[in-house]
């Protein structure tokens, strides 16, 4: 899912934050991130941008959630001219592995 930008976290007193709601499943990875993962220039002013993510993870999506980091951390660190972040990046992930089982 793309959206669209919203205020930085803690930099105001009562921002209008978007909020939704979805229903996990068991296996399903939660991705978040800051602008500062998709915002790198490459070759002749190429941005790589949130829909390269979403294929490069998408491409990866059977790997486990650490190894799907590393590489795309890796790749794009690859496409930028300089080879590095331009801005400051924070990724973080969770694997659902479901509700624990009750015991009776």
């Amino acid at each position: 899912m793309l959206a669209r930008g919203q205020p930085a976290l803690g930099l105001f007193d009562d921002p209008p934050y978007q909020t939704s709601e979805t229903t996990l499943a068991p296996g399903d990875l939660v991705m978040l991130f800051t602008d500062g993962l998709y915002e790198v220039q490459g070759l002749n002013e190429e941005l790589y941008s949130q829909q390269r993510l979403i294929l490069d993870v998408g491409n990866l999506i059977e790997k486990p959630a650490d190894q799907i980091f590393d590489e795309v951390l890796q790749a794009i660190s690859a496409f930028s001219v300089a080879h590095e972040f331009d801005d400051d990046v924070c990724l973080l992930g969770m694997e659902f592995s479901g509700k624990p089982e009750q015991k009776s």
